[in-house]
């Protein structure tokens, strides 16, 4: 439960977690944090060992964005429930590289206009759900293929081709 609570903490150091390679457990790490803005891409990177992220960033309220490569390198584990959860200013998700971890039901957000980033070709089997994602980029080559999968299909009208995102230009 580290930092669980710091409701006024605003970032993260970048390599906060790059001795902790034995760590096993993030369970409610930064959870009601919710002034925090970002997270360092590279966070969990030396984490390998870690099994379980449940509650992790839960009502990060501030985030807009989880970063691409966040739980990469984190093969080990197996349990991300609520991770993420109430996250409502999240604006663009992008899911991790290991198909396991799509079977978790933590991209839950009340952002109507948030992007999720799929980086996988093959659709893996998916218990998740996006509460309020408007649209759901996959790799070109696989948007039929997402549409039609089990799990996937649900979302099959807000599925589009990686190639056509267009980062908002600010106002």
């Amino acid at each position: 439960c580290c930092f669980m609570w710091c409701s006024h903490l605003t970032s993260i150091p970048a390599r906060l977690f790059d001795n902790c390679v034995k760590a096993k457990v993030f369970s409610s790490c930064f959870y009601g944090c919710y002034e925090l803005t970002s997270i360092p891409s590279g966070l969990f990177n030396n984490c390998m060992g870690a099994t379980d992220f449940s509650r992790c960033f839960y009502q990060c309220y501030s985030l807009t964005e989880i970063p691409a490569g966040l739980f990469d390198k984190c093969t080990a584990v197996t349990n991300f429930s609520d991770c993420f959860g109430s996250c409502r200013d999240l604006a663009n998700i992008n899911l991790p590289t290991i198909a396991k971890y799509y079977g978790w039901n933590g991209w839950s957000t009340g952002n109507s206009g948030t992007v999720a980033f799929v980086p996988l070709t093959t659709p893996p089997p998916m218990a998740l759900t996006f509460s309020s994602t408007s649209k759901i980029y996959v790799p070109d080559e696989a948007v039929q293929a997402y549409k039609g999968a089990s799990g996937w299909s649900r979302y099959a009208g807000q599925i589009y081709p990686r190639s056509e995102y267009v980062e908002p230009t600010a106002a």
